[in-house]
C-alpha cells in the first residue's frame, strides 16, 4: 500500500520539504506533500500525504493544532524566534504573576499580525523575501483563536507553554506579542508540534525509520469523518457527475464524509444541500 498519509517526527533543523523530500525517497514513492508547514527552527508533528493521499489536503490543512513552546524573554529578533538577529532587547525581569496576567489575555478569537518573515504572499512574492530586501511591509492581521495556552514551566528567562490553537495562528507571533505585552520583549526559543487533528506526535516515525508498512491507509486516515452509504446505481452516477441529491444521508450536518457502498469504503464526498459531492474515489 502506498496510497495514504505517513506521521513524521520531523528533527530540529531541516526544513519540512527536505523531510518530506528524504521520506519519499526512501518510500520510493512518486508523488507527496505535506498538510502543514514546520519552520526548520521546529520539530514535531508533520503529516505527508503520499500519493492519492495527498488529495487530502482539504481536510487536514483545517485542523486544529498543539504546540508545546519556549518563549525567551529579553530580545526580539526580526524573525521573531532564535534563528534571526536581535533587533530590541529589555532588561526587565518579567514576574510569574505578569505571565499568568497576560496568558488569560490571549485566549480566545483575536486578530493576529504574522511575522515579517512569513510565507504569506503580497503580490504573489512571500513576504519573507521583502523582509530580506530590507523592504518594510505591513500584514494584515488574520483572525484566529487560541483554545488554550497553559503554563508548563517559567524559569526567567524562559517560559515553556502547552498551546492548543486554530490553523493560521503563528507560535512566533504569539511569542513576540506576549513579550510586548509584559512591557518586555520576546521571541520563541524553540517549538515543537504536538498534535494535528485527531493525530499526535506519539503515533509519529522517525524519517529514516519509515516503510510501507508504517502507511495509514486513505480510509483509517479519515476514520473521524462521518460515514455516508449509498448504493451502487448511486456510485455509477458519482463516477460520472460532480455531485447528485441524497436527501436520506445521516451526514447532513458535516461537510466531508466517507462515502461506502457495500461496506466497501470509496473515497471522501463533501455534503452540502441534500447533495453529495465527490472530492475523489479511491
Amino acid at each position: 500500500m502506498s496510497d495514504g498519509i505517513i506521521l513524521i517526527n520531523k528533527p530540529k533543523g531541516p526544513s519540512s520539504n527536505q523531510t518530506l523530500q528524504k521520506v519519499k525517497q526512501r518510500l520510493a514513492i512518486k508523488k507527496a506533500g505535506h498538510f502543514g508547514t514546520l519552520d526548520p527552527l521546529a520539530s514535531g508533528l508533520l503529516i505527508i500525504g503520499l500519493n492519492k493521499g495527498t488529495k487530502l489536503s482539504k481536510l487536514f490543512l483545517n485542523d486544529d493544532k498543539s504546540y508545546e513552546a519556549v518563549i525567551k524573554f529579553g530580545q526580539r529578533t526580526n524573525t521573531d524566534d532564535a534563528e534571526g538577529d536581535v533587533i530590541d532587547t529589555s532588561l526587565k525581569k518579567v514576574s510569574k504573576s505578569e505571565v499568568v496576567k497576560t496568558l488569560s489575555s490571549f485566549v480566545g478569537v483575536q486578530e493576529q499580525v504574522p511575522p515579517a518573515y512569513s510565507a504569506i504572499k503580497i503580490k504573489g512574492m512571500p513576504a519573507y523575501k521583502y523582509a530580506r530586501d530590507g523592504k518594510v511591509i505591513e500584514l494584515q492581521s488574520r483572525k484566529i483563536n487560541i483554545y488554550e495556552v497553559l503554563m508548563k514551566d517559567f524559569e526567567f528567562p524562559f517560559l515553556t507553554l502547552s498551546i492548543k490553537c486554530s490553523k493560521g495562528t503563528y507560535i512566533r507571533s504569539l511569542a513576540r506579542d506576549i513579550g510586548i505585552n509584559v512591557d518586555s520583549c520576546a521571541h520563541l526559543h524553540s517549538l515543537k508540534r504536538t498534535n494535528q487533528g485527531h493525530f499526535s506526535l506519539s503515533e509519529a516515525h522517525n524519517e529514516n525509520n519509515v516503510n510501507l508498512n508504517k502507511i495509514y491507509s486513505i480510509e483509517k486516515a479519515t476514520n473521524d469523518l462521518e460515514r455516508c452509504d449509498i448504493t451502487v446505481d448511486q456510485i455509477k452516477i458519482l463516477k460520472n457527475a460532480k455531485s447528485f441529491k441524497l436527501d436520506d444521508c445521516d451526514s447532513q450536518k458535516k461537510n466531508f464524509v466517507r462515502i461506502y457502498s457495500q461496506d466497501i469504503f470509496l473515497g471522501v464526498g463533501k455534503f452540502n444541500n441534500n447533495h453529495l459531492f465527490k472530492e475523489f474515489l479511491v
